[in-house]
């Protein structure tokens, strides 16, 4: 069976979105979420991937 396409998500906001001088002294794998981002709307982000389906 072939893929119809693929459906990226990515986290929102991590500390190097609010800080970019947080890139001199710490690695971008390393730059944890914001407080704000810890628990993103994952149900929404389900519901709009469903919609594909």
């Amino acid at each position: 069976m072939m893929s119809k396409g693929m459906l990226l998500a990515r986290h929102w906001e991590s500390e190097g979105n609010l800080d970019r001088g947080g890139y001199v002294t710490v690695p971008d794998h390393k730059l944890d979420l914001t407080p704000k981002q810890k628990k993103p709307p994952s149900a929404s982000s389900g519901t709009y991937a469903k919609s594909f389906l």
